[in-house]
């Protein structure tokens, strides 16, 4: 669970040029609950290869 002050942390960040949120929904009980990570796993990877389509480098630095 995201608390108050860490949402606000993140609303005030303005200094990036690129901002990613994820949504997912989870699993709470039984074996499914396995999946959740690897889920996050993938999207994470999937959110990766996007911004360096789109001209990202790893380590948040704009191609020329």
């Amino acid at each position: 669970m995201v608390s108050k002050d860490e949402l606000k942390t993140l609303i005030e960040a303005r200094t990036a040029t690129r901002c990613v949120s994820l949504y997912m929904p989870t699993v709470r009980a039984g074996d499914e609950t396995l999946q959740n990570p690897i889920r996050l796993k993938n999207m994470l990877r999937v959110a990766e290869e996007r911004l360096v389509q789109s001209g990202l480098r790893q380590g948040g630095q704009e191609t020329a």
